[in-house]
């Protein structure tokens, strides 16, 4: 029982340090791909298409046609976000997946799809290496960037009053711990300084693969003056 117990949390880390890698390998090369590395997926549409849509959704939309003034507004008026959607009409259906995902503050469907596609390329991979009950726990945690980024990277762009005020008690509980507190911060990050660096909701990939930024002094008093912290 207690080997059964040892290897099943052995499973969890694994995947949970996997998962988190992934994402932020990905974030970094596919969501907000350097621009000579974009400008190669676009030379082969055909291929890429999957990398194109993600990084117009994440990177354009999401980073610089969303929260331009203010981390913690969407939109500064409901004459932008309509500018945003009739922009958006033109794109046809991706770019109402694009509206329906809240201006990609959420992972939408499709977005979930290609993400557990890429980390499911992994299982067998793990299921090779490891025995049933250790690949059991990876199976577990290795889905959680994409939990977080459907579920959870919403509140990254909230303060806590407004959590507070509009959000149930369990919200309000887990948004206040001190595991997504740095993930508060880490995002935060993220958004300051041009989505180079931090590019963790899974904190860890970030730091194994030593692009993880601190906050500094002043970053936390922009957090603290945007409510977040």
């Amino acid at each position: 029982m207690l080997f059964t117990l040892l290897y099943i949390i052995i499973g969890l880390l694994i995947g949970y340090l996997v998962g988190s890698y992934v994402e932020s390998f990905f974030h970094q090369y596919v969501s907000d791909a350097p621009t000579k590395l974009y400008k190669f997926y676009r030379r082969y549409p055909r291929i890429f298409s999957a990398f194109i849509s993600t990084y117009y959704s994440h990177h354009i939309i999401h980073h610089y046609h969303t929260y331009k003034s203010h981390y913690t507004t969407q939109f500064s008026s409901d004459e932008e976000e309509q500018k945003l959607q009739i922009k958006l009409a033109k794109k046809g259906s991706h770019g109402q997946l694009i509206i329906d995902s809240a201006y990609a503050v959420k992972l939408g469907g499709r977005g979930i799809v290609k993400y557990l596609v890429a980390l499911a390329l992994l299982l067998p991979l793990c299921y090779l290496l490891f025995n049933k009950l250790i690949f059991a726990g990876i199976c577990i945690t290795v889905w959680l960037p994409a939990i977080m980024a459907h579920w959870v990277h919403p509140y990254m762009h909230m303060s806590k009053q407004d959590v507070k005020q509009n959000h149930g008690s369990f919200i309000n509980w887990l948004i206040n711990t001190r595991y997504m507190r740095n993930v508060a911060i880490n995002h935060f990050i993220h958004h300051k300084y041009g989505g180079v660096s931090n590019y963790n909701l899974v904190l860890g990939g970030d730091i194994l693969r030593r692009i993880s930024r601190k906050a500094t002094a002043e970053d936390f008093r922009e957090m603290k003056t945007v409510g977040l912290i």
